[in-house]
């Protein structure tokens, strides 16, 4: 996260001040039922003593008869003289006049002097919506700001806002100092808040532009918006006539540019920030079909102008949305919300489109020939079109979502065929494995892991993904606060479900990175729970996904009745078996020399690693050969590890895990956890093929190291305690050692061991906001290329 910039700070203590004063001031004149606006425009007179022409009479400003028309001089307005005026002093002369008289001007027109009156016209309801609207945009703003003050993002929507809402408020008044003060601030900040709309849809959402790469300087083409609106007003730099028409096109532009970058965004962007550009694009939605639609109804029928005024008030769903998207994107279905709004919009179009023709035809019919009243007929009429549009709404709805949220059908498809198979199991092993297997492959969690209850604690009998299978105790608080529910729980969002647990429970759940958990019960009593971590899309699990997850606990609950407890228990033992098959004999050995082992959470940097290629390498060898090749793996990585006093806690077939700080304090154990990992990787690459054949080439490593709280104590198994380090901490390890193929580098580090480790991870290449899969923010990275290596 980065910290405001001084130049950010010093902006934002000048604008906010100014946007106080401006509101205070904007709120005064609608107080006092202005502010009122002038029914014509000016622009300046010829040469440096002329007088102001008017050069067209204001849209949507009544003129009344004898006022000045387009061509005329100023000359005066009651006692004041014009000559050498600006058209700024023409517009406060005529606002500090008084609203409710018409105002004696003389102007010359055709090379005569002639008197003429000018009226002003309140636009009190235009400018409290405008108030309105921009107060909630600057909450909005200064709401996201707090919560989320080093986000770039944040920071470029809070700035742009800032400028905007400024430039959105009237507040010239009976002041000409008030006047010349909003004419100034409007004009000045009109060169900057489109450039900076801009910027901030560079930025939005975190991560679509990188934070090391200066942001382009093409927005500021755009400040010529503010420069066509004086023109437009004033006829300053430009005419009036140019103003008014090039006002509109560069607007049009900027919202354009707005557009295509927001596309572009929501293309690079992952599930997350799509997320939040959605929620983004149905409150943009929201906000102006309703001014669009009044627009068109007071177009066609201008005794409906009441329902354009009426909808500006929808536009505080724009910064509503914005506030959800950036705060709680995963508060509600934004899905199923924009196939829903999409649904009844199309609905809404064609009976609307129906009601606009059909029902005056049929009130006229009615009343002509059954003496009814059109009112009734009118109301009637509505009300059926608004019962067939609900009626509809459930069959139109799925085009929709199959159309624009084809994950979400995939899932709900996949889901109907898993439950339909469930049936068909034949015993236990076969029934976990396809719940297992289904659930990997339609969501591609971080991680699916399905635990059975044994006589001693739940242990697992399906596992993918996970680097660590830990044991939960049959008394687990998590456990038990699950068995009382019925449907999946999302742990980001589970409330005291998420909090209930102990240390152990807490940091099991952590090394699994467990996002959702899935109570599966006989009787009210948990048999099974399933583990489902993070979406491989990184996307949410929406209410939809964990109802239909509740749908899959209820079908294996009643689908294990047809199998006894045994079996799932021999299940377990049978996969405990498996994940030991390369385990040394005996860890507690090595680890309490005469001591007792005390659990809780310590600091610790945890290292994995991992042969590459050893499926494809074994292929087709001899049992003894692999055996001798592992053997040579663990022993080279075991000498590597103890060497630089950390702990091998766990081999798992070519995989090895070990932990530095732990069981004993360990000083620098960063900078010796990258020694043990350089070692690792010479030592591995040292070693030739499988046993000793050199055609196969020598063998790859991938290490990864993390550091950070983990709990660190005896874990329990299926028939015995296990010491171990558990944790986020160790499922970050786990992840950056996955991430070695992806960087093409042997070594991958998190930031906090590159910051503690000093001197040996000073020749580390930097990967900044790198996303990891089953972890929802991404993270700095630290990567060392074998080029490096060899050259060290």
């Amino acid at each position: 996260m980065r910290k405001m910039h001084t130049g950010q700070v010093a902006l934002f203590a000048v604008l906010i001040p100014i946007w106080l004063v401006g509101f205070g001031l904007g709120a005064r004149e609608v107080l006092r039922g202005g502010p009122y606006q002038t029914p014509i425009v000016v622009q300046p007179g010829e040469g440096p003593d002329g007088y102001p022409v008017v050069a067209r009479h204001r849209p949507g400003v009544p003129t009344p008869s004898g006022g000045a028309q387009p061509g005329d001089r100023l000359l005066r307005i009651a006692d004041v003289d014009l000559r050498r005026a600006n058209p700024w002093t023409v517009y406060a002369q005529l606002y500090a006049r008084d609203p409710g008289a018409a105002i004696p001007i003389e102007v010359e027109r055709d090379g005569r002097r002639v008197a003429a009156t000018a009226q002003l016209v309140s636009e009190t309801d235009h400018a409290l919506q405008e108030l309105v609207v921009a107060l909630a945009f600057v909450v909005t703003a200064v709401l996201i700001l707090l919560r989320a003050s080093g986000s770039r993002m944040v920071q470029s929507f809070a700035l742009a806002t800032l400028f905007w809402t400024v430039t959105a408020i009237s507040f010239w008044g009976q002041s000409p100092t008030q006047s010349y003060a909003y004419f100034v601030i409007r004009g000045v900040i009109g060169c900057v808040w489109a450039p900076l709309m801009v910027r901030a849809a560079y930025h939005f959402p975190d991560g679509a532009w990188p934070r090391d790469v200066r942001t382009p300087l093409w927005p500021w083409v755009f400040a010529v918006l503010g420069l066509t609106w004086t023109s437009k007003w004033a006829g300053i730099p430009f005419s009036v006539e140019f103003g008014t028409r090039a006002n509109p096109v560069v607007g049009s532009l900027v919202i354009a540019a707005i557009l295509v970058l927001a596309t572009r965004n929501y293309r690079r962007a992952g599930a997350l920030g799509q997320r939040q550009v959605r929620w983004v694009l149905l409150g943009a939605y929201l906000g102006m079909a309703p001014a669009v639609a009044g627009n068109l109804a007071a177009a066609f029928r201008p005794e409906l102008t009441a329902l354009w005024w009426a909808s500006q008030v929808c536009l505080i769903a724009i910064p509503i949305s914005i506030f959800i998207g950036v705060t709680r994107s995963n508060l509600l279905d934004v899905d199923r919300l924009i196939s829903g709004t999409a649904s009844y919009t199309l609905l809404l179009v064609v009976l609307g489109a129906g009601a606009l023709t059909l029902v005056p035809w049929l009130a006229e019919e009615a009343s002509a020939r059954a003496g009814i009243d059109p009112t009734l007929v009118q109301v009637g009429a509505g009300a059926i079109l608004a019962l067939c549009a609900m009626r509809l709404e459930p069959i139109v709805r799925p085009f929709f979502e199959r159309a624009f949220f084809a994950e979400r059908q995939a899932l709900q498809s996949g889901i109907d065929h898993l439950v339909a198979d469930l049936g068909a199991a034949s015993d236990a092993t076969s029934l976990t494995g396809l719940v297992g297997e289904r659930l990997d492959e339609l969501l591609r969690p971080a991680c699916c892991v399905i635990y059975a209850r044994s006589d001693e604690a739940f242990a697992p009998v399906f596992a993918r993904g996970a680097a660590v299978t830990p044991h939960f105790d049959l008394e687990s608080p998590v456990l038990s606060a699950l068995a009382q529910r019925s449907s999946a729980v999302d742990l980001e969002r589970g409330g005291p479900l998420a909090e209930s647990g102990s240390a152990e429970d807490q940091a099991s759940l952590g090394s699994l990175a467990a996002a959702v958990l899935l109570p599966v019960s006989r009787n009210r009593e948990l048999v099974a729970f399933v583990v489902l971590g993070r979406k491989g899309s990184g996307d949410i699990y929406t209410p939809m996904d964990l109802a239909l997850l509740g749908v899959v606990g209820a079908q294996l609950s009643g689908s294990l009745t047809r199998f006894g407890d045994e079996e799932l228990l021999n299940q377990a033992h049978d996969l405990q078996e498996k994940l030991r098959q390369y385990v040394p004999a005996s860890i507690a050995a090595q680890l309490v020399e005469g001591r007792d082992l005390e659990s809780g959470e310590r600091e610790v940097s945890v290292l994995f690693a991992d042969l590459r290629g050893y499926t494809s390498l074994a292929e087709g060898r001899q049992a003894e050969e692999i055996f001798t090749a592992v053997s040579r793996y663990t022993e080279a990585v075991t000498r590597a590890v103890t060497a630089h006093g950390g702990t091998v806690v766990e081999f798992n077939g070519d995989g090895m895990m070990a932990v530095f700080g732990a069981p004993d304090h360990l000083p620098e154990k960063e900078r010796r956890a990258l020694d043990a990992a350089r070692q690792i990787v010479d030592e591995v690459g040292a070693l030739v093929g499988l046993g000793g054949d050199a055609s196969v080439g020598n063998l790859d490593v991938g290490v990864g190291v993390a550091t950070g709280p983990a709990y660190v104590g005896a874990i329990r198994s299926v028939d015995r305690y296990i010491w171990s380090a558990i944790g986020n901490t160790t499922n970050l390890a786990a992840r950056l050692q996955s991430l070695t193929k992806d960087f093409g580098a042997p070594i991958v580090i998190d930031g906090a061991t590159h910051a503690a480790a000093g001197g040996p991870a000073g020749d580390f290449d930097s990967h900044p906001e790198t996303p990891i899969r089953g972890l929802r923010e991404a993270r700095d990275l630290f990567s060392l290329s074998r080029a490096r290596l060899v050259a060290a």
